[in-house]
This record gives structure tokens, sequence and C-alpha cells, in this order.
């Protein structure tokens, strides 16, 4: 494995991974840390950390599968990624212990780790009530949609993703709609998240 091994890449979840690379004190990239456990094999091809896998993908792949579902189901193409994301969502929960999350602290901290720190865009949570089951999350600079300009909002996946993530956090199913999207210009994509 590369030692050397470099990304430019800023966020607080890979500044325990990595440590910055710094040019006149600014920091301009982060170097792979020898003692922590993020692992590049070049050989297999996999990226893991903490033995578990990764994979890094640029925005343009989600967007460009947005397109071609729309180009081959149609309107039939949000409700599949729905489905997916909230499946995924689900699972996420799962795979990270977090059930158990009550207060509007914990869920953005959550929330934040799983969206803002892996580059999907800037998390805010405007609303958290856990008793009447709903929520509104914001997502500034949403993956999903930067570059992209529509009539209509385009973040199917994530929409799925945060109802599977409530449903888990609520005991019991959500849904969620998506009132602001970034592709029509909005200054961010807001979800509603409320109980059925």
């Amino acid at each position: 494995m590369n030692n050397a091994y470099r990304l430019r890449y800023f966020s607080p979840f890979l500044d325990k991974i990595f440590r910055p690379i710094k040019s006149n004190g600014v920091k301009v990239g982060m170097e792979k840390n020898k003692n922590l456990q993020l692992q590049v094999n070049l050989d297999d091809g996999r990226l893991t950390f903490k033995g578990k896998d990764w994979v890094l993908i640029q925005p343009a792949f989600f967007q460009a599968l947005n397109e071609g579902m729309e180009q081959t189901f149609g309107s039939g193409a949000g409700i599949i990624c729905m489905v997916a994301g909230k499946n995924a969502g689900k699972t996420l929960v799962k795979l990270n212990g977090q059930t158990q999350l009550n207060t509007e602290k914990t869920v953005l901290n959550f929330l934040n780790k799983l969206f803002t720190e892996m580059g999907w865009g800037k998390t805010i949570l405007k609303k958290y009530s856990k008793s009447r089951k709903e929520a509104i999350v914001r997502i500034k600079n949403s993956l999903m949609v930067r570059g992209i300009k529509s009539s209509t909002p385009k973040c199917y996946l994530i929409a799925g993703c945060l109802a599977g993530i409530f449903t888990m956090l609520f005991g019991e199913e959500v849904n969620c709609i998506e009132t602001s999207c970034g592709a029509r210009g909005d200054p961010y994509c807001e979800f509603v998240i409320r109980g059925k």
C-alpha cells in the first residue's frame, strides 16, 4: 500500500483518518495518517475503514443515475429511488447502531455524520419532534443537484433515505416529501418527514 496516498477532501470525520497538509499555514489537502485504519488496497480495488467496505463516488454518478432512471421509467423513477433510498436509510441506522437517538442534538449529529461529513451537503435539522413523529431537514448544496437545473425536485434518493432513517428513529413508517430543491433555484433542499 502506498503511504503517500493523498486526498483533497475536508471533513471533521476524515480529519480523524487523514492529517492536514498545510502550505503557508493553510490547509490545502489531506495526507493519510499511517496510524489510523483507512486502507486502500489497489490489488483488490477496495477501500476499507475499520474493517468495513467504503466507496468514494463523485456527485455526477448519482446525477447520471437519476437522469438514466427518469429516461427509462419516467415519473416512476422517483418512486424507485425513494424505495431504494428508504431501504438504504434503514440499513444505515442499523449498521451504525443508532436506533435509540432521542434528542434533536443526537439526531443532528447522526445526520451530519451520514450527510455533511460524507460530502452529501450541509445538513440542518430545522424541526424535530419524536413524540409527534415529524421532522424538517434541510440540505444545502445537495450532491444530487449540484449544477442541475429543473422545474421539479430531484432528490428522490435522499428523500427515501431520510424516510428510512426516521422510520427507524420514530419506530413507525413515515413519509418524506421534498418541498424545496436546489435544482429549482431554492437555497437548499428541504424535506418534510411525517408519520403516515
